[in-house]
């Protein structure tokens, strides 16, 4: 609500302004695109625009704060060609008096080069309404009435839809004003479309920041923990390796502890290779060695026989197994001394 009075109160401010003009149209191409008594055609994106003291129609441009409303010069009434009461005499490259203006209303043209034009005093209300904005509101006008010799638009439909504030005097050079004053002929029948001179502003880019995101720093501690597994499980590896390695050695001995040997704590004869056995071919003479006897299974160690040191064998005589296990732990490498002087007995393994 508050929103709607203010832009009520701007736009009678505005009318209070510029009650110069009292009435706004397009002139369409019926009426050659020109404003009543204006030898120049005036096509959109200007607007025509009716002041009411002097019944003056000018032509008011858009799209510029330095737009102005114009109109054709006059012929200088005065005796020689000078100017007459109401009138401003302008000077030409022929003349310090080549054509006039209305005194007090218009001035003379400022555009360098141009001649023959007139600019209205009173500022132009619609200089800064963009010209877009001018275009589609002929065009949908002109679809309405197409027969139309001249459209009637609202200042306050144009003010409300512009954001653009009218300037307070009109003392630049505009770009947009005829050069001259009128041909013979009329310029053109049909109405241009000049593009939006009005200059814009393109946002700048958001600031970017220097800070890591999250994501960054989930991949960054992620990648430590991965890290960090994979050196501890490379060690864990290496000290197994190690302590196996380590550990092969006893495995070694343990394989030829006497424990390992228990089903050869008795030497067999028969299934002894001859090869193996220490007392056949050594440069020794032994009339025999230990057999088992005839007609038994039974394992025998030794021999002993009666008469012992004179070269005879005992008996055979059955050595228990815990035996033969206890003289292997305590004489392994070194085989006992025979009894009576016998030849040593065989290594027990």
């Amino acid at each position: 609500m508050l929103r709607k009075a203010v832009l009520a109160a701007a736009l009678l401010c505005a009318e209070f302004a510029f009650a110069e003009y009292d009435q706004f149209y397009f002139p369409t191409k019926d009426a050659n695109n020109r404003c009543h008594d204006a030898g120049n055609a005036c096509p959109p994106p200007s607007v025509c625009a009716h002041e009411a003291l002097t019944d003056t129609h000018y032509c008011c441009t858009t799209g510029s704060k330095d737009a102005v409303c114009w109109i054709n010069s006059q012929t200088c009434r005065g005796e020689d060609k000078k100017p007459a009461t109401g009138q401003l005499g302008c000077p030409t490259n022929a003349s310090p008096n080549g054509y006039c203006c209305r005194s007090d209303k218009e001035q003379c043209t400022l555009r360098s080069g141009q001649i023959n034009i007139c600019w209205a005093v009173p500022a132009n209300p619609i200089a800064t309404v963009s010209q877009d904005l001018i275009n589609n509101t002929y065009s949908s006008l002109l679809s309405a009435s197409p027969s139309a010799k001249t459209l009637t638009v609202e200042l306050a439909a144009l003010l409300s839809t512009s954001s653009s504030v009218p300037p307070s005097s009109s003392t630049s050079t505009p770009s947009n004003t005829p050069s001259s004053s009128p041909p013979a002929e009329p310029l053109s029948s049909t109405p241009s479309t000049t593009p939006s001179t009005s200059p814009s502003t393109s946002p700048s880019p958001p600031p970017t920041s220097s800070s890591i995101s999250g994501g960054a720093i989930g991949g960054i501690v992620a990648g430590a923990i991965a890290g960090i597994a994979a050196v501890s499980g490379g060690i864990f590896l290496l000290l197994r390796r190690r302590r196996n390695n380590n550990a092969s050695p006893s495995a070694d001995h343990a394989s030829t502890s006497p424990s390992s040997h228990n089903k050869t704590a008795e030497m067999d004869g028969a299934s002894f290779v001859t090869s193996q056995n220490p007392y056949i071919n050594n440069g020794h003479a032994y009339s025999a060695v230990a057999q088992n006897p005839p007609g038994t299974s039974a394992k025998y160690a030794y021999m002993a026989e009666a008469g012992a040191g004179n070269g005879s064998w005992h008996q055979p005589v059955e050595m228990p197994a815990e035996v033969a296990q206890e003289m292997d732990a305590g004489h392994k490498g070194s085989a006992p001394p025979s009894r009576n002087g016998g030849p040593p007995s065989s290594e027990v393994k």
